[in-house]
């Protein structure tokens, strides 16, 4: 009887098993998944005021959309909430995906280590939403398996100073 702490790949090959995950993961977002269009902020070409963060000249410069195949994406409709200025609501959105594909869609994981994805964009149902976190919801032998994004609702009256977004600024909002 072999023990499996002596050998490199111990009792099972955790690497072919985790392949096998990954080729069931893609078989589901073939058939079933929902994608995103997933857009970089480009801070080297940006510009933006140093105390407000309000776009100047060309204002913030995003990547070309990157379409990123989820293995389940969640827009949930924010409830209204009574405020000084009267009734407001904001929309979230959970999109989950396999890290291979995060991966392979261009997706970088050290962005994910430095938090340099709090100013990216994403564009679902018509609607931009701003990315708020990025968690690993899964590993096999520190190999990341999943990978979570959380965001929320960017307003259109928000989307009025960089063109990139005019187009959904111009949007009415139900």
């Amino acid at each position: 009887m072999s023990r499996g702490d002596f050998k490199s790949s111990g009792r099972f090959n955790t690497k072919a098993e985790t392949g096998r995950m990954f080729n069931g993961i893609r078989g589901w977002q073939g058939a079933y998944g929902d994608y995103i269009q997933y857009f970089e902020l480009n801070s080297q070409e940006s510009q933006s005021d140093d105390v407000y963060n309000e776009a100047q000249g060309v204002g913030r410069v995003y990547s070309d959309p990157i379409r990123v195949q989820c293995i389940h994406v969640t827009h949930m409709r924010g409830e209204n909430e009574n405020g000084e200025v009267g009734f407001y609501y904001n929309d979230t959105l959970t999109a989950t995906i396999s890290s291979e594909i995060f991966q392979t869609s261009g997706m970088i994981l050290a962005r994910v280590d430095t938090g340099e994805y709090m100013r990216d964009r994403i564009v679902y149902d018509q609607k931009v939403f701003r990315v708020m976190k990025i968690s690993v919801l899964g590993q096999i032998q520190e190999r990341d398996t999943i990978i979570a994004i959380d965001a929320t609702e960017v307003k259109p009256d928000e989307l009025t100073d960089d063109a990139d977004w005019r187009q959904y600024a111009n949007q009415a909002t139900p």
